[in-house]
């Protein structure tokens, strides 16, 4: 455990600096939103950049993965260490959501703001409890992000450990890539969604703008399963350690 603690602690400072990077993008992009809103006086224009953030954000969790990767193999420092592929993967997976997490609750309170201003300027069609929205969406996007990671991390390792056949590297990348849009499309999303009625809940995230005298906005709920989120972590946990097996050959990139 002391060593995955040191592991965590490297990878935590390593990826500050694109923290703070990734942080600047998003004020900068709110902020743009703001003056906007401010110059065309249309508050739900700060709502619809919120709404392109809250997406984007799911893409940091793998983006840090890869630049850990990518990093770690340049200087070839793992084809040394002690620790197995798990514990170092496994590390830069949760340095990588633990910053994505951070991020997530700054925009949870700052869209719990916008909802509350909205209402008082009278621009949601009607009000929506959002009593348990805010959490599930959270939880969303870290399994989301989580299974996006490992995917990267595959295909990154099986990548590398074709060294010695690098000229059907591409080849084999490209058939990588059909299995496994074939085993999302048809075997887990179906999964997925055929559990859909088993612990069903409801979050409001779906905007439906509408203009009368002025515009406003609905919010309208969509339907999650809670199931879902233990079956995406047990397949994401399978792919990471079938990754790790590969990791474990000293992949020298």
């Amino acid at each position: 455990m002391g060593s995955f603690i040191g592991l965590l602690k490297k990878d935590i400072k390593l990826s500050r600096i694109w923290l703070l990077v990734w942080s600047c993008g998003i004020i900068f992009c709110l902020g743009t939103g703001h003056i906007i809103a401010s110059r065309t006086k249309e508050p739900l224009v700060i709502l619809g950049f919120f709404a392109a953030v809250a997406f984007f954000l799911l893409f940091l969790s793998p983006v840090f993965v890869y630049m850990h990767l990518h990093k770690e193999g340049k200087s070839q420092l793992w084809l040394y260490n002690p620790n197995g592929g798990f514990r170092l993967l496994s590390s830069k997976l949760a340095a990588s959501l633990l910053y994505q997490f951070l991020i997530q609750l700054a925009l949870t309170a700052y869209g719990i703001w916008i909802y509350h201003m909205l209402s008082v300027k009278n621009l949601l069609v009607h009000q929506a409890d959002l009593t348990s929205t805010p959490i599930l969406l959270n939880i969303y996007g870290l399994i989301s992000s989580l299974y996006m990671s490992v995917t990267v991390i595959v295909f990154w390792s099986v990548f590398h450990s074709l060294r010695n056949w690098r000229g059907l590297r591409w080849v084999a990348m490209g058939l990588l890539a059909g299995v496994w849009y074939f085993f999302d499309e048809y075997i887990i999303s179906p999964l997925v969604v055929s559990q859909k009625h088993f612990w069903p809940v409801t979050v409001y995230c779906d905007f439906d703008f509408q203009l009368r005298d002025v515009w406003s906005v609905e919010l309208k709920p969509i339907h999650l399963s809670v199931l879902g989120f233990p079956i995406a972590i047990v397949i994401t946990i399978l792919l990471l350690i079938a990754a790790s097996k590969l990791l474990d050959r000293k992949i020298e990139v």
